[in-house]
């Protein structure tokens, strides 16, 4: 199954299945705040596509994320993009405040975002931590997080590492939602 459009306030499950949101999505920032994962859940992977720019859009993602009170571990294994969404989250709104620091960082624990560019482990999944994910490939031990979120903007090369991912993600059992997010 390839990613399939969506209207702007309908969600697709990996079953065809199409649900009308009720005015907050998964991008949104709206629910319930940290959760720790049940043991028994399925991962469930929101891909957001129709970005403009997919940093600035994960950018604020992560403002509405901690917004929401939840916690987020931005990966990607590129250093510079990583390097570059930590620019953004201080540049992209002058109003905003994301509080931010790196994985490995003494206040991490303290921190509500997290960004590595290293095999993050289990230990922030079995807390509930959210992750988003800015890399190419699916992150390792996916199926161990709670929720996943993908940001895929109109550029070729990201839309077919998306459907790459998607495809990835299927094949293990996780739970696929997309969301067409190209109108906000």
């Amino acid at each position: 199954m390839t990613i399939q459009p969506a209207t702007h306030h309908d969600h697709q499950n990996t079953d065809g299945a199409r649900q009308t949101l009720s005015g907050s999505g998964p991008l949104s920032g709206g629910g319930t705040g940290p959760a720790t994962r049940p043991a028994h859940s399925v991962t469930r992977v929101d891909f957001a596509f129709g970005a403009a720019d997919r940093l600035l859009k994960a950018c604020e993602v992560t403002r509405k994320q901690v917004g929401a009170g939840r916690r987020l571990l931005v990966y990607t294994r590129n250093p510079a993009r990583l390097a570059k969404f930590d620019r953004l989250l201080w540049q992209f709104d002058a109003t905003a405040f994301v509080p931010h620091v790196a994985l490995n960082d003494p206040l991490a624990d303290r921190t509500p975002v997290l960004l590595t560019a290293d095999a993050p482990g289990r230990a922030l999944a079995a807390a509930g931590v959210w992750l988003l994910n800015l890399d190419t490939e699916c992150p390792p031990d996916a199926n161990h997080y709670l929720r996943i979120l993908e940001i895929v903007s109109h550029h070729p090369d990201d839309k077919a590492a998306a459907r790459q991912r998607w495809r990835t993600y299927q094949e293990t059992g996780l739970e696929l939602r997309a969301f067409d997010i190209s109108g906000s």
